[in-house]
Parts: structure tokens; C-alpha cells; sequence
């Protein structure tokens, strides 16, 4: 993601992105010192009614942050939107594919199809090596090569390549472990949704929620301090949501089990 603002922006364009999305792409954009063009996403974290815009709307934006399904709503965006906007867009549009192992559809005909789309995937997700920090791009050859022209000369090491390797050449456990994921999503869906709690769409391994009546914080803070973490945005637009990320079906349940006491006292103190 770096090499991309590096390689397709200009000191006096800009880089777009939506809101809310992955925290690390407006961090870019102060890095690269250029100007941010970001768009907001609805009440319901789906794409304005008038995206993809008129070409105008995009002038002197040279590069797009789409993830895709999104983070941290883990929601996916409709496959002809995207289409479309990466079919006007003047500039190269990345589309950061992070989840899209546990979606029901990715965009990777996009970049086989126009000459300015890069999809940009990790093993860090499905994979289940956050540690070793790999991915891969795919796009045309002339974004392909603008990137190597500045990559670090050794970026990769010889270890984290071979153990890439082999995960890559195992497909088959990859997709067995993201359907256990998938299965353990639902289950935790299906518990929270029980308890009144607003639990939007995941195309991911991590849930976005809603808490209803309790309050995001306080249920973030609760779960604290029986050593369970989840993620809690103190900010205007998501002081009302967390994440939860699936984990094992042991750690599902203890978290179930919590939240439900939790929930508990809540009503108990409210009562009082």
C-alpha cells in the first residue's frame, strides 16, 4: 500500500479512500503529504446513492483505497459499483482484498479486465499468518513494474517466501479452516442477534455489532477486564459499534457466556 502512494501520486493530487474503512490509508496519505479525498459512507456503512460520481468529481485524485469487503464493517460492496467507478476513475484504483477469502465474491476479474485496478491480497487473514507479513498483488504489467521499480531490495525474506509457498500450495486447508471460521460466524451472529443486538452482514472472520441496550463502551470495557478484547472506535460515527473477531469455538463460547452476564446486569442495574 505503500509502494502505490509512492508510485502513482504526484505532490499536487490527492489520495481517496472511504470512511469508515481500514485506519491506515488516510496514515498514508499524511505520510506521502498529499491532500485526502475521502467519502463517507452511509448511516448503514453502504455506498453513497450517487458513487461512483460524475469523472469530475475525481480530478487530480490519482489513487483509491477500495477494501473490499470493508473494514471495520466487514460488509461487501456490490461487485457492478465497483466495476463501474474503477471503469471512470482517471487514476489507479487499489482494491485491498484482505477478507475476501471468507466472502461470497472477490473483484479480481477487475484488475484482469482494466489497465489502472490492482487487487492487493495477504496471507495474514485466511491464511492465518499475520506474522509473517506477506502478500501479492495482481494488476497490469506497467502498474506491476512501477511497483518494483521502488520496493525495498530485500523486502522479503527467504523464510517468510518458502513458508508462503507452502501456504499458497495448500489451498484446501486455507478453505477448510475459513468454512470452520464461517460456521463459528453464524453461530456468534445467531447469539448476539438473540440478545436484541444489531449485527450486520460479515463477509469476513470478524463481526461488526451493534449492542443494544447495552452500550458499545461499557461492553468493551466489561469484557476487559475478564480478559477478553474486542474493538471499540471512540469516535462520533462508531462510538455506537464494535468489532468482534471470530476466533476458536472455545473462545466463541466463553465470549458468548460473557456477553450474556454482562447483559445480565445490565438490565439488572437499569431495573434498579
Amino acid at each position: 500500500l505503500t509502494l502505490c502512494t509512492l508510485a502513482f501520486v504526484e505532490d499536487d493530487e490527492s489520495i481517496g479512500y472511504f470512511v469508515p474503512s481500514y485506519s491506515l490509508y488516510p496514515v498514508l496519505t499524511d505520510i506521502r503529504d498529499v491532500c485526502h479525498n475521502p467519502i463517507m459512507l452511509t448511516d448503514n456503512f453502504t455506498l453513497p446513492a450517487n458513487f461512483p460520481f460524475s469523472r469530475k468529481k475525481w480530478k487530480n485524485c490519482s489513487l483509491f483505497f477500495i477494501a473490499n469487503p470493508n473494514a471495520p464493517t466487514g460488509m461487501l460492496f456490490p461487485f457492478e459499483h465497483i466495476s463501474k467507478f474503477c471503469r471512470i476513475f482517471p487514476g489507479v484504483v487499489v482494491i485491498d482484498e484482505a477478507y475476501v477469502d471468507f466472502a461470497s465474491r472477490d473483484c479480481m476479474e477487475l484488475a484482469l479486465r482494466y489497465h489502472n485496478v490492482l487487487i492487493v491480497r495477504t496471507l495474514s487473514k485466511s491464511f492465518s499468518l499475520a506474522g509473517l507479513r506477506v502478500g501479492y498483488t495482481v494488476g497490469h504489467k506497467d502498474l506491476i513494474q512501477a511497483l518494483f521499480k521502488i520496493k525495498n531490495s530485500y523486502n522479503v525474506s527467504r523464510l517468510a517466501q518458502e513458508i508462503a509457498m507452502a501456504a499458497l500450495n495448500d489451498i484446501p486447508y486455507m478453505r477448510q479452516n475459513v468454512e470452520k471460521i464461517k460456521v463459528t460466524r453464524q453461530r456468534l451472529t445467531e447469539a448476539l442477534s438473540s440478545l436484541g443486538y444489531t449485527v450486520y452482514p460479515s463477509e469476513t472472520n470478524f463481526l461488526w455489532v451493534r449492542p443494544e441496550p447495552v452500550k458499545a463502551e461499557y461492553l468493551y470495557k466489561e469484557l476487559k477486564k475478564r480478559k477478553i478484547l474486542i474493538r471499540f472506535f471512540k469516535t462520533p460515527q462508531l462510538k455506537d459499534f464494535v468489532r468482534i473477531t471470530i476466533g476458536t469455538d472455545w473462545q466463541v463460547d466463553k465470549l458468548i457466556e460473557a456477553i450474556q452476564k454482562i447483559h445480565k446486569s445490565w438490565n439488572k442495574q437499569k431495573e434498579t
